[in-house]
């Protein structure tokens, strides 16, 4: 009975993230809704493209998109080294 319990739940745990991924466009796709949001045409057409409806959805508009898309890439700050010898 206890092994008929678990199956069950995991199989509901994967039809969950299975469904949770598709429902969702995550913060690494935000650069792609930066380009389709940016495009007046593809809004005005937002029935006829589910892609368009996702983004509008998670991110509501082109700022928002752009912002987290800016945050989703990594960024490498070089150490700033000064030589004692050479005066600034």
């Amino acid at each position: 009975m206890i092994k008929k319990i678990i199956l069950f739940n995991v199989i509901l745990l994967i039809i969950f993230i299975i469904f949770k991924s598709n429902s969702e466009i995550g913060s690494m796709d935000a650069c792609l809704c930066t380009e389709i949001l940016v495009n007046p045409s593809f809004i005005n057409k937002k029935n006829k493209m589910p892609s368009v409806k996702k983004c509008l959805s998670s991110f509501k508009d082109f700022k928002n998109a752009h912002l987290e898309c800016i945050k989703s890439i990594p960024l490498d700050h070089s150490e700033i080294k000064v030589d004692s010898i050479k005066s600034i």
